[in-house]
């Protein structure tokens, strides 16, 4: 019996390039989507992002795709992720 072919992870070096790449652009978000971005990164719904900045959902997923557009990112998760890693570069300590 065959197996079909596994695809592997990226390697290590690959993977540091897309974070390093998708923080160097943060930047480029509004100022809304930087808040959007952050409370990613504290793991909030598309609800709460949406009452703790008094918009509807249909917005804040408009925000998020934007977001994920701009730093070339496939998911909220990520999305998350890369708001933890720009969190940590930034703060001091």
């Amino acid at each position: 019996m065959t197996h079909p072919a596994k695809t592997l992870p990226a390697p290590a070096a690959d993977i540091d390039r897309h974070w390093i790449g998708s923080l160097a652009r943060v930047d480029r978000l509004t100022s809304r989507q930087l808040e959007v971005f952050l409370l990613l990164g504290r793991g909030m719904s598309n609800r709460q992002i949406a009452v703790a900045l008094e918009v509807s959902e249909h917005t804040v997923k408009a925000h998020i795709a934007k977001v994920l557009r701009t730093l070339g990112l496939e998911s909220r998760l990520q999305a998350g992720l890369a708001a933890l890693l720009h969190q940590q570069r930034d703060s001091p300590g």
